[in-house]
């Protein structure tokens, strides 16, 4: 079939827009005879209708598509972007001119943005030139497929551009907001790689995310070292007008405490976490002059007169606890070590939570950013695993919009065959077989068996038991001429028990886990290995523990600057921490890796 009969199957789908669009004869007659248009003007194409309709009588292959893309242009404007696409989608690039090829590359990346496909519209839009007579629609679809995929940097060069182009004067004051937010979500790293006296503008912004973040515990440094930099990018749009949330921050006064009241179960089935967060909002204490009132939750009267003289409370961290709590605390800046979604935090109530959940979402965000698009999951078949496995799928997918292929284990017994039907080399073996068979079981019938090529990326959701058996089922179940995919793990899959032994079988597993039980030669560090010779036999859960509530008293006088500028992060012991607009701590982990005869940090992960 040829290319111009092929594309005529996809322009009969939109041949309504022919007839929405045609122009009754008796109207046309009368059109005729008092328009003041010359015939050629009056024979131009305006709709994608008469665009169809062209390519429909077009002479050649080339003419024909050129007048598809066209079309596909007039229906992305009227919003049809899966018609634009399905017709994009036919054309071959390679019939058209250079100048419309570029086109239609722009036009297949805006119809991947509106119909969701970020990644890929992103992918496409950054190669785009400027093209005559489309610039604003090049540089509009850089900025929005680059936020739209997360990717930060380009986002925050793309808006610049637009910015500079001179064509959105009315939109400035946005799109500098929105630079602000793209580089606030930059590693620390970023901040001072990508300074440059080849891009002043970004390099202003870049200085400013530092500075504030520096300094964020210091309002009136934060502001002398503000008044510095504004004399260096006197230009700056900043340096006119600081970011809204940044003006807000710095007037935002700090919460005073001096005198806390911790609300932990210290009696009865919960005791042992209690008293785990207990011993760390005393270390962090001990060199602050606040005081600091334990009370066991377990055996408090909520119905006695609220105490006086206490400028926070935290707790409580068990869930049932949590409503009682919020009611009698109302009028108490708080923050709650747990959280349920039926209560509302008031304005001076904040919520801290180590929840499972958290860490799927962060690794299915992160991996997603790094271009991951067929992961495979393999969970545990049981409550733990049905939840963190369910959390990570979802949100990968609504990354990505690609499907990730999830799989259960019921037990050891089960790992073999679950991991040759993720990974497709049972199919492989079968056939092998059968091979075999046909040859008589010749001895010199060469084969190895194949697994699957589509899937990039294995996450693994099981304990250290776990994870150390179905590494070996994977090594084994890969063809040794392909690239292994890269395996990703919970935190679950790390303890302080695990035997030198054992990471031969975990050979370059990367997890996450809490910053401060990974090797580092922070005073963190040393903090976590004195607590190991405190409680020599403590499990990571209640080192865990420790770590946040070391973290929850060390917030305590930052949270409300924290909650107003979205950029504000402060490094804890579980994590690197901020506040959302709603009141809740944020924490992002680190990542660790194992390798044959110890663990190492990973800042990046690829």
């Amino acid at each position: 079939m040829s290319q111009v009969k092929y594309l005529s199957i996809v322009a009969l789908l939109l041949a309504s827009l022919v007839a929405c669009t045609s122009t009754p004869k008796n109207q046309a007659k009368v059109e005729k005879a008092t328009t003041t248009k010359t015939d050629k003007q009056a024979r131009q194409p305006k709709t994608a209708a008469d665009y169809l309709a062209r390519a429909e009588i077009a002479t050649s292959e080339q003419q024909a598509a050129i007048w598809y893309t066209r079309a596909s242009d007039e229906l992305l404007k009227t919003g049809r972007a899966i018609e634009a696409h399905a017709l994009l989608s036919q054309i071959s690039p390679a019939l058209l001119t250079d100048f419309m090829r570029q086109q239609y590359q722009l036009f297949m990346a805006e119809s991947l943005l509106l119909l969701g496909d970020d990644q890929l519209s992103y992918q496409i839009a950054k190669e785009l030139k400027p093209i005559n007579q489309f610039e604003s629609r090049v540089l509009l679809v850089k900025a929005d497929s680059a936020a739209a995929s997360q990717h930060d940097l380009a986002a925050a060069r793309a808006r610049i551009a637009m910015i500079e182009s001179g064509l959105f004067q009315s939109e400035q004051g946005i799109f500098n907001q929105q630079i602000w937010h793209h580089v606030n979500q930059l590693q620390d790293v970023s901040l001072t790689n990508f300074v440059s006296n080849k891009e002043p503008t970004l390099s202003g912004w870049l200085q400013l995310v530092k500075i504030s973040r520096d300094f964020a515990d210091q309002s009136e440094l934060m502001l002398n070292k503000i008044k510095q930099w504004q004399q260096t990018y006197p230009e700056h749009a900043a340096a006119q007008s600081l970011p809204d949330d940044l003006y807000q921050a710095l007037n935002t006064e700090q919460y005073p405490v001096n005198q806390v009241m911790a609300v932990l179960p210290l009696t009865g089935k919960f005791a042992k976490q209690g008293k785990a967060v207990q011993q760390g909002i005393l270390a962090a204490s001990l060199d602050s002059d606040v005081i600091v009132q334990f009370i066991d939750s377990q055996n408090y009267d909520f119905t006695q007169p609220t105490p006086e003289n206490i400028d926070f409370v935290i707790g409580p961290l068990l869930k049932e606890n949590l409503s009682n709590f919020a009611q009698y605390f109302a009028g108490i800046p708080a923050l709650h070590l747990n959280q349920i979604d039926e209560l509302t935090l008031t304005p001076s109530h904040y919520s801290f939570a180590l929840t499972p959940e958290s860490e799927a979402i962060q690794a299915a965000t992160m991996l997603a950013e790094q271009g991951y698009r067929a992961p495979a999951i393999i969970a545990a078949n049981n409550s733990f695993g049905h939840r963190i496995s369910q959390t990570f799928k979802q949100t990968f997918e609504q990354k990505t919009n690609n499907k990730a292929h999830l799989a259960y284990f019921n037990s050891a017994d089960d790992m073999k065959n679950v991991v040759e039907q993720v990974l497709g080399t049972k199919s492989s073996r079968t056939h092998i077989k059968t091979m075999k068979t046909l040859f008589n079981n010749a001895k010199k019938f060469e084969s190895e068996v194949r697994n699957k090529q589509d899937i990039d990326m294995i996450y693994l959701v099981g304990d250290p038991t776990q994870t150390k058996l179905l590494k070996p089922f994977i090594d084994i179940n890969t063809a040794s001429y392909t690239k292994p995919a890269p395996i990703y793990a919970t935190s679950r899959s790390y303890t302080n028990n695990i035997d030198m032994l054992d990471f031969n079988d975990l050979a370059n597993i990367t997890f996450s886990q809490i910053p401060w039980l990974l090797p580092g030669d922070s005073k963190e560090q040393a903090l976590a290995q004195e607590m190991r010779q405190v409680w020599p036999n403590s499990q990571f859960a209640t080192l865990s523990l420790f770590a946040f509530g070391y973290d929850a008293f060390s917030l305590l006088p930052n949270l409300a600057r924290m909650k107003a500028f979205s950029g504000f992060y402060q490094s804890g012991l579980s994590g690197e921490l901020s506040v959302n607009r709603s009141g809740q701590v944020e924490r992002k982990l680190a990542w660790g890796q194992f390798k044959a005869n110890k663990i190492i940090r990973r800042d990046t992960i690829h």
